[in-house]
């Protein structure tokens, strides 16, 4: 594989090296991903982890790898890793239904927990279009909404904008919506 590879890296086309390098590369990373199905069966999680490593390097496009390798690092609590493989699974259109919506539900969480709040919301969005039914999802949404400042205003502020002259209903609606609630209710 590392002589393919090496052609390929002066000729990215050539139409010899291609071919054979992509075939080898999907045999050793099946041969790897194997192995690592035997370590976890006989519950060597350090020999499962190292032989989906090398997969990953032979082929860092491999879906099952990279979810796999997410999960390990969720169960070891290294956050930086979860998400590393979790987004390169999710890169990926071949990954099941199923597990897109564990990987952004994991994701979500994660950034949650890493009080990175923006992210999270943004996972737990794509969430509750890939999971409607979701509540934990739709509940989480609204905890962050208003911890990130976003507040959704109804449709007839988009016309104020458009008027010759504004009401009194109008300019209390547009304070309001820009102040804490507490304090909008206090004044």
């Amino acid at each position: 594989l590392a002589e393919y590879e090496e052609i390929l890296k002066n000729d990215p086309e050539n139409r010899w090296a291609k071919p054979k390098a992509e075939a080898l590369r999907g045999q050793v990373a099946k041969a790897l991903l194997d192995e690592a199905s035997s370590a976890r069966a006989a519950g060597k999680s350090e020999e499962e982890r190292q032989a989906l490593l090398k997969v990953v390097s032979v082929d860092p496009e491999s879906t099952e790898a990279n979810y796999l390798l997410a999960l390990d690092a969720v169960d070891r609590n290294d956050t930086a890793a979860a998400i590393r493989h979790f987004s390169a699974f999710l890169e990926k259109e071949t990954a099941s239904r199923e597990r897109k919506v564990a990987a952004v539900r994991a994701l979500a969480g994660l950034y949650y927990k890493n009080q990175e709040f923006g992210r999270s919301l943004d996972y737990y969005e794509k969430l509750a279009e890939l999971d409607p039914q979701d509540k934990d999802a739709a509940g989480r949404i609204e905890e962050l909404k208003p911890k990130l400042g976003v507040f959704e205003l109804p449709s007839q502020y988009g016309l104020i904008p458009s008027e010759e002259s504004i009401t009194r209903e109008d300019l209390a609606a547009l304070v309001a919506g820009q102040l804490p609630v507490d304090r909008a209710v206090a004044g």
